[in-house]
């Protein structure tokens, strides 16, 4: 199995490189080199790779929203779009379990008495009384 924190920078590489396609396809379909996410209102391609995993993922998605609800696109267009959301899902997914493999690991360490915690008791207070007075023989 993989080391977790590769997986997440394989996962964040692989979105990079789908933005940098989605960027070369928008291009080639009429944006500005500079910038060819000017016309969606998204950072450009190199400010999207100084973002922190999370915020990238969520730009990703909404990326895709962006461009699908714009005007008809060319199959190399609406591919890459395509490729971004997925990785951006990718990228939620290790982050996902990631976070849940952290808050087990958390909860493992935790003393136990934390876990389950049990109320003190009186010395002599039979375990079978009711009303939280001890029981009396006889």
């Amino acid at each position: 199995m993989a080391n977790p924190t590769s997986r997440l920078e394989h996962a964040i590489t692989r979105q990079h490189e789908a933005i940098d396609l989605l960027a070369t396809a928008l291009v080639a379909h009429g944006e500005p080199a500079g910038a060819p996410f000017a016309g969606l209102a998204v950072p450009s391609p190199d400010a999207l790779r100084r973002l922190d995993a999370a915020t990238l993922a969520d730009w990703g998605i909404a990326l895709v929203h962006l461009v699908f609800r714009t005007r008809s696109l060319p199959r190399a267009v609406t591919d890459a779009t395509k490729q971004v959301g997925n990785a951006a899902r990718r990228v939620r997914r290790v982050l996902e379990r990631e976070q849940r493999r952290e808050s087990e690991a958390a909860r493992s360490r935790a003393p136990r008495s934390t876990l389950f915690p049990v109320p003190p008791r009186e010395p002599g207070a039979d375990l079978h009384s009711t009303g939280g007075e001890p029981a009396r023989a006889g």
